[in-house]
């Protein structure tokens, strides 16, 4: 599933989060068939972004033929010590990365929860 969301956020990165919500509402099953799935759901996933998102995935040096819409993926973001971990869907949709104009690099998560530290 991280191929999956990699390719959507590369070839559209706004679309992301739409489909990412959507994701877990679907039955696992070949691509094109979970495309159209989410296709159904979230109407800027066209036809034609579809069938490029099945292209990119079955030329990944990693072919993708199957989505396992049930699969919990985590994505790591790791800036000196300081480090993100979350589901990707959850990390996808809340942390944004940036490059300001400076040359320097931001991370942001939006959250209607207040942070709150963790002890260890």
């Amino acid at each position: 599933m991280k191929t999956f969301y990699d390719v959507v956020y590369s070839l559209d990165a706004d679309l992301t989060g739409p489909i990412v919500d959507t994701v877990g509402t679907c039955r696992p099953g070949p691509v094109p068939t979970v495309l159209a799935e989410i296709g159904n759901k979230v109407p800027e996933l066209t036809t034609p972004l579809q069938a490029e998102i099945e292209q990119q995935l079955a030329a990944h040096p990693r072919p993708v033929t199957e989505l396992d819409t049930s699969r919990v993926v985590k994505e790591t973001y790791k800036i000196g010590d300081i480090t993100i971990t979350g589901p990707i869907a959850e990390i996808r949709r809340l942390v944004k990365k940036e490059r300001t104009s400076e040359g320097v690099w931001r991370l942001t998560i939006e959250s209607h929860e207040e942070p709150i530290p963790v002890r260890q």
